[in-house]
């Protein structure tokens, strides 16, 4: 029963942290430094054509410096960003070419590098 119990508070804890969190695509907290993790902010930054400019984006992974980025369009749009300077600018589109071990000096987060080749 003790069990049970303990993982009803996990799970307690869990839901409120996502909830403290606030959804990708809503008007998500700034983050440590101030940028913002919202879908619609980091779209904004982003220089975008055609369908994309009428598509909803969602954001995800975001720490305020990295996110994912996909629109609700057909095909590949997803795209990893990164806060520079004063803006979110695209570091790659998808499907890309770029290995891990450059993209790891380039800063990307390890929790990205699925995103990469091992070479």
């Amino acid at each position: 029963m003790r069990g049970i119990i303990q993982r009803v508070f996990v799970l307690a804890a869990v839901a409120v942290a996502a909830a403290a969190c606030g959804g990708d695509n809503e008007s998500s907290p700034p983050a440590r430094d101030g940028t913002t993790c919202s879908a619609e902010a980091i779209a904004a930054d982003l220089d975008l054509s055609g369908q994309l400019l009428a598509a909803t984006p969602t954001s995800t992974s975001c720490d305020g410096h990295w996110a994912i980025m996909v629109w609700d369009v057909p095909g590949d749009s997803q795209r990893l960003v990164r806060y520079v300077g004063t803006k979110w600018t695209t570091y790659v589109n998808f499907p890309h070419n770029v290995c891990w071990s450059n993209a790891a000096a380039d800063g990307v987060p390890a929790d990205l590098r699925h995103y990469f080749t091992s070479r």
